[in-house]
């Protein structure tokens, strides 16, 4: 197929090496080849040799008829009507490099790739002998015969020259006025009960014919709601979209969905599925994230270049970063990061009502088996690549671009990474759930995005004929709709893995697998290893660590790095002890024996007792079962010896309920336990948290936990989980609201006092309104006095925090987007005083030498003098307060912006008899400026 350079040696069948074989690489390519890999190219030449397969040539545009057939082996008329076989044959020769060359010189077979997509494409629109693979043969071989195959990917594209000569009128295929389609079926037909003929055009073949019509059609699916506009059809139609679904198919076989969802379906195949972007952000360029295997990205970008999912990109995008994300069986999978950068990034932009998703839960699954009944049978099917099966539409493509390798690409299908990519990709999977349970009236059907899971009861027989029944209805419905099945990952029997979790429904368990459990207690034991953590190191981690991921714990940016806690440390070496002893066995049979058990504590003991209820009602009747109680069944426990001398009472009635575990949970196996308790910790405690990491999650705020009396830092962190996160938010908008009433009056905020909460409360109760009410403060001042004010206090934190100007300035133009500006300039919310007003905590979002967008703390000492920032701040918060998400310093004219500050500085400079001559205003730091600026 093609000719390279006469300087690669070749062997004869009998040994001899010769020049001028067209199967060999370029010299240069040659090379650079070790001599093993020689040895395994000549041999492999030989062996094809010997066979008498190796002599090809390239076919000669001149010699075309039967007469030349020795001159030629191949002619152009080999090649076939159309471009099938040219592009399977150039497939194999990728594959070949592939093997041979793609470590060493990885842009050489994109280009390949790109050539290839290019042909194919052109092949639609232009005669194929005629043109296109004359065009195709000549500048394949002008790119062997330059020798120059690695230099860049520009070498493979079609110069404009070669296009022109070879793309004219008179080579242009003629319209037609039926498109053909390989996706396009024979229509069939299905008869109703009623009679009615439902006709399925374009989906088949004979699905009409293989499924039984539906005895009634299933209520509306979930998630199904539509936010905002998933696709326009004003834009074109889309053009050789890369989706394998069929947008007929789904319109024709939803058409009886109570509701648009084929519409919905069929629009987003047709046009292009929008992205939900309310604003549009700002084009720019952001570097991809730390890559650690190079070969994945090239290798992925390659195939999504192949299957159409990619497109180079030649005009003004926003360019957000690629990563990789560890996969649970231990492979990587490529992201698309369009959360970064912070307050700019794609995602942002995207309210969240647009991206919510009600997923189905395991306790949901669990209700299904025990709806099917004891020993039902689970298939398990997955659909194959999942969200790259959805088209985007072409005006939304440039937001989400990437770069690899000087070069800017596209997504044309949704990306991993995208926060509404799992809803919209959910339409089609609910969709198909809502077809498998018109089609499979005996199952129950549920799914999580692509993986969906089937549940028959034992009564239609053995597995095989549940497994037939399932079969005739998913594989004919599959294909009719373009569905790709992903054949890797199926399962099916009485014990399945769903989820990550194996569920036995003869036993009723769900059980996590042993290998997961000893992963996750060697992890924990190598997380306490280390002196400090990376949040990327934590993302490797299982999901016991996730509690350790929290923002508050470490900062959300993978190049974060932080030491671990006191408590956090605490809390994984509980894990790595606790996990070995776990059979990670949960029961979910709700018709389990009952056992009721009844604790209570006082400060010298703790008292329990337990019985075998055969009823809820009868469980609450302890009276009548007191009397019966064997002695085994009782307890009493020393209350120093299991909570220490010095324990609160709450403590003690939660460590009630844990001593009788301890001591009579070997007789309650197979039961399900009824805990009463008349102490209100033990019983909302356990019932708001949902998962025990949660529970091990987050230390209380620093407000929350000072000093409360008889309460220490383990126990308050207790009581701040069994919160509601509602209850916190508010807890922390009441403790700010505190503080600032404490600094207006000049009192210590913590440890609380009676008089300052009285304080507080007087002011909520009259609402605070009139400040000509509060004590030690003005009527009120000027809007030139608080100009002057914000000013003053502004020239105070800068040269107290070292601040430079464009960090506490700001424009006109930062303030049109609220949600960046409240992401990376200074707002109320950053300023936090010290409970003994010693110092103030400011915390600064973006600086010039925070390159990783990490933002740091700056603080800001007080010096008891007029250059004090926290007296300055204090009387800013006292005379101009403002909300939370407010700037921090206003003025009365406009923004604060940087001109503003520096002509203000030195109108206050010159008042006061100083040089102003060459004072520049880009910094405030100490020691800029010969004079300083906070006199002002």
């Amino acid at each position: 197929m093609v000719r390279h350079s006469s300087a690669a040696p070749s062997p004869t069948p009998g040994g001899q090496t010769t020049l001028g074989s067209s199967i060999y690489p370029p010299e240069y390519i040659w090379n650079s080849l070790s001599d093993s890999q020689r040895d395994s190219f000549i041999s492999t030449v030989s062996a094809s040799l010997v066979a008498g397969d190796g002599q090809r040539k390239r076919p000669r545009l001149d010699l075309t008829g039967e007469e030349d057939a020795d001159d030629a082996l191949i002619s152009i008329k080999d090649w076939g009507n159309d471009v099938s076989l040219w592009a399977h044959c150039f497939s194999n020769y990728i594959a070949v490099w592939c093997d041979f060359f793609a470590a060493k010189h990885p842009l050489c077979i994109s280009g390949m790739v790109l050539f290839h997509r290019r042909i194919c494409d052109l092949a639609r629109a232009y005669k194929w002998q005629d043109c296109i693979l004359q065009m195709a043969l000549d500048h394949h071989q002008m790119i062997v015969d330059k020798g120059d195959l690695t230099v860049s990917l520009s070498d493979w594209e079609i110069g404009k020259a070669l296009e022109s000569s070879y793309l004219r009128p008179d080579n242009v295929l003629p319209a037609k006025t039926t498109p053909a389609s390989p996706t396009t079926r024979s229509t069939r037909s299905t008869a109703a009960p009623n009679n009615d003929t439902v006709e399925h055009a374009g989906v088949g073949p004979g699905i009409g014919q293989i499924l039984s019509p539906p005895t009634s059609w299933p209520a509306p699916r979930p998630n199904t709601s539509i936010q905002f506009e998933v696709f326009d059809p004003s834009l074109p139609p889309l053009r050789d979209s890369a989706s394998p679904f069929i947008a007929s198919a789904w319109k024709t076989l939803l058409e009886r969905y109570p509701g648009n969802l084929g519409t919905i379906c069929s629009g987003i195949l047709t046009f292009g599925c929008r992205l939900g972007c309310t604003t549009v952000p700002r084009y720019r360029r952001t570097p991809n994230h730390r890559i650690e295997e190079h070969s994945l990205i090239t290798q992925k970008l390659s195939n999504d270049l192949l299957c159409r999912r990619v497109q180079l990109s030649t005009g003004p995008v926003v360019v957000s970063p690629l990563g990789l994300v560890p996969k649970h069986d231990g492979s990587w999978r490529r992201i698309h990061d369009l959360s970064y950068p912070p307050g700019q990034s794609v995602n942002e932009s995207i309210p969240d009502a647009a991206s919510t998703i009600q997923y189905i839960s395991m306790d949901g699954i669990f209700d299904l088996i025990r709806t099917s009944g004891r020993g039902c049978y689970i298939i398990k099917r997955d659909i194959k690549d999942a969200f790259r099966n959805i088209p985007v539409a072409p005006a939304d493509r440039p937001l989400l671009a990437f770069s690899w390798e000087n070069k800017t690409y596209m997504e044309c299908c949704l990306p991993f990474g995208l926060t509404t990519a799992p809803f919209i990709f959910n339409l089609f999977a609910e969709g198909l759930n809502w077809l498998l349970s018109a089609y499979l009236p005996l199952a129950s059907i549920a799914h999580y995005l692509d993986d969906f899971i089937t549940i028959f009861p034992s009564s239609v027989g053995s597995l095989s004929k549940a497994l037939t029944a399932f079969n005739t209805v998913y594989i004919p419905l599959t294909d009719a709709l373009g569905i790709p099945r992903n054949d890797s990952k199926d399962a099916v029997g009485t014990v399945v893995s769903v989820l990550g979790v194996e569920i036995d429904t003869t036993l009723l368990q769900a059980r996590v697998p042993r290998d997961k459990l000893a992963r996750a207690s060697s992890e924990a034991a190598s997380l306490l290893q280390l002196d400090r953590v990376s949040h990327k190191t934590l993302q490797r981690v299982s999901p016991l660590s996730v509690a350790l991921q929290r923002p508050r714990i470490l900062p959300p940016h993978q190049r974060s790095v932080r030491r671990l806690s006191h408590d956090s440390r605490g809390d994984l070496a509980w894990w790595r002890d606790t996990l070995p002893l776990f059979n990670g066995i949960h029961f979910f049979e709700k018709s389990r024996p009952l056992v009721a058990l009844y604790t209570d504590a006082c400060d010298s003991g703790l008292g329990l007792f337990f019985f075998y209820a055969p009823s809820w009602d009868s469980a609450r009747d302890w009276m009548s079962a007191a009397p019966h109680l064997p002695s085994t069944h009782t307890a009493i426990v020393d209350a120093s010896s299991a909570c220490g001398d010095v324990a609160h009472i709450n403590i003690k009635e939660v460590s009630a309920i844990l001593q009788a575990f301890l001591i009579h949970s070997p007789h309650w196996a197979h039961h399900l336990v009824l805990a009463f308790t008349d102490s209100a910790v033990a019983f909302h405690g356990p019932s708001k948290q949902a998962l025990l990491d949660e529970l091990l999650s987050l230390a209380p705020p620093t407000w929350f936990s000072r000093q409360p009396i008889f309460v220490n830092a383990g126990h308050a962190k207790l009581v701040w989980n069994g919160l509601a996160e509602g209850t916190r938010r508010g807890y922390r908008s009441a403790q700010r609201s505190y503080a600032r009433s404490c600094v207006i009056h000049g009192m210590q905020p913590w440890p609380a006092t009676a008089p300052s909460i009285c304080t507080w409360h007087t002011e909520r109760l009259l609402g605070a309104g009139n400040i000509s009410h509060l004590p030690a403060q003005p009527r009120g001042l000027s809007a030139a006095q608080k100009n002057d004010l914000n000013l003053a206090v502004a020239a105070r934190v800068a040269f107290a925090g070292f601040l430079r100007v464009g960090e506490f300035t700001y424009s006109a133009t930062d303030l049109r987007d609220t949600q960046v500006f409240a992401a990376t300039k200074l707002t109320w919310v950053d300023v936090r005083f010290s409970p003994t007003m010693d110092h103030v905590l400011l915390t600064l979002k973006r600086s010039k030498t925070d390159r990783n967008h990490e933002g740091v703390n700056v603080v800001l000492a007080a010096t008891n003098d007029a250059a004090c920032p926290v007296e300055g701040l204090s009387k800013l918060f006292l005379h101009d307060s403002q909300p939370m998400t407010a700037p921090l310093f206003a003025l009365s004219s406009g923004p604060f912006t940087s001109s503003a500050f520096q002509r203000a500085v030195i109108s206050k400079l010159n008042r006061a008899g100083e040089d102003t001559t060459g004072l520049k205003g880009h910094s405030s730091e100490k020691g800029q400026h010969n004079t300083p600026t906070t006199q002002a």
